[in-house]
């Protein structure tokens, strides 16, 4: 590492009195003192990211922390306040098709259940990928407060009581499956509809008089859900920043978060080897280019 790139002496004996602690705290083992090293290495640099300095203040640990749990909060809140609203959509839209399917003359109903199906599809989608942005914000507070508290209040978030040395079920995670599940369920109904709509492909009647009509309005109606679907997936990526030097400053900046996030649901944006975390750009400091 050159000179310049080296951290300052301050930085030195901060890493060094935190790898300390974190030695004392582990029960002073043989033989791990480069990984106590790194580990305060990536402590001192998270806390230089926000902005507290080489070696922060209790109270200034702990005005953070109480404003990150305050954050957590927030975020679970708003998650099942989310959930909640899609989860209105689709039973809206079920009942909708529900009703269209026992009142409508079947063939004028099997028209409009087409799109009702589709759009049962995109509002699924939506609610499977709005819970997953939701618990990647929930996460990304948590990793705060597992940075934060040890300094001020021990490990009590940490530390997990297991009844029988078992663990429980996410209720996240479950509304994610169920979310998941109900995707496939409308696609299977779409697929359903559009059979009937169409009719048998064996028939010459397909082939013949309903190919220009009804073919391809179902076409239609697909590119129409495809393009929908590839709206909703635009990513929490979405936004700019950088790799943190070791003062904090912004360091190698994450190239192509926007372009990749448009064709793939995950992309690792920060490589192996670097810091798990990012620093944003301010507004400012954005190159739009």
């Amino acid at each position: 590492m050159s000179a310049s790139a080296a951290p300052d002496e301050l930085s030195c004996i901060a890493i060094r009195n935190r790898a300390h602690q974190l030695w004392e705290r582990d029960g002073q083992p043989i033989g791990k003192d480069l990984e106590h090293w790194l580990r305060a290495k990536e402590e001192h640099l998270y806390f230089i990211t926000i902005g507290l300095g080489n070696e922060p203040t209790k109270e200034q640990l702990e005005s953070a922390l109480a404003r990150v749990y305050k954050l957590r909060d927030f975020e679970i809140e708003h998650y099942w306040k989310r959930a909640t609203y899609f989860w209105a959509f689709q039973v809206a839209i079920f009942a909708a098709f529900g009703l269209l399917l026992r009142t409508a003359e079947t063939h004028m109903g099997d028209i409009i259940a087409v799109p009702l199906a589709a759009l049962g599809i995109l509002t699924a989608v939506a609610n499977a990928l709005s819970a997953r942005d939701s618990r990647f914000w929930q996460k990304n507070w948590e990793s705060h407060i597992d940075m934060l508290e040890d300094l001020t209040e021990g490990r009590l978030y940490k530390t997990i009581w297991l009844a029988k040395g078992k663990i429980s079920f996410s209720v996240s995670r479950l509304n994610e499956r169920l979310s998941d599940y109900f995707t496939i369920f409308w696609i299977l109904i779409f697929i359903y509809i559009c059979w009937r709509f169409l009719g048998s492909p064996t028939t010459l009647y397909l082939l013949e008089e309903k190919l220009d009509r009804h073919f391809y309005y179902i076409v239609f109606i697909t590119v129409l859900t495809l393009i929908g679907g590839g709206l909703l997936r635009g990513q929490t990526s979405d936004f700019y920043g950088a790799t943190p030097n070791h003062d904090g400053s912004h360091g190698t900046q994450i190239i192509g978060m926007r372009r990749w996030a448009k064709f793939r649901l995950r992309k690792r944006i920060v490589s192996k080897g670097a810091p798990p975390f990012i620093r944003r750009y301010l507004p400012t400091e954005i190159d739009r280019k």
